[in-house]
């Protein structure tokens, strides 16, 4: 009995881990002319997310480029060229989807919030 408890508690911690891995996607964000997207990457606190995982997409959700932020969080697209793109964040912690926010000279990735996942 013990054991059918532990592996029900192993599954169950199994499903969570692959729950929270899920492909997080930014809505639509649109580039009017050409802009670099770099910055770095925080969490609400400011928190620097080394070693994460970022992918830009077309607005269809075709893969553009694919990066890992370096060891102080810094990640860089280069310049994007007039179009719809997404951000995508491939990471094991439970974060809401990704924002894009673009100004007259650069884009940058908002820092990221923790979300509950059901």
């Amino acid at each position: 009995m013990k054991r059918l408890r532990l592996v029900a508690v192993v599954m169950l911690l199994a499903g969570a881990s692959a729950a929270a891995a899920k492909d997080l996607v930014s809505a639509i964000f649109h580039v009017d002319k050409p802009k670099p997207l770099a910055g770095v990457l925080t969490d609400n606190s400011g928190a620097e997310l080394a070693n994460q995982t970022l992918q830009l997409l077309d607005g269809h959700k075709k893969l553009v480029k694919a990066l890992i932020t370096n060891s102080t969080a810094d990640y860089d697209f280069g310049t994007l060229q007039a179009g719809e793109y997404r951000v995508r964040v491939k990471s094991a912690t439970p974060w809401c989807e990704p924002v894009v926010e673009c100004d007259a000279k650069a884009c940058r990735i908002k820092p990221l919030r923790a979300c509950v996942r059901e």
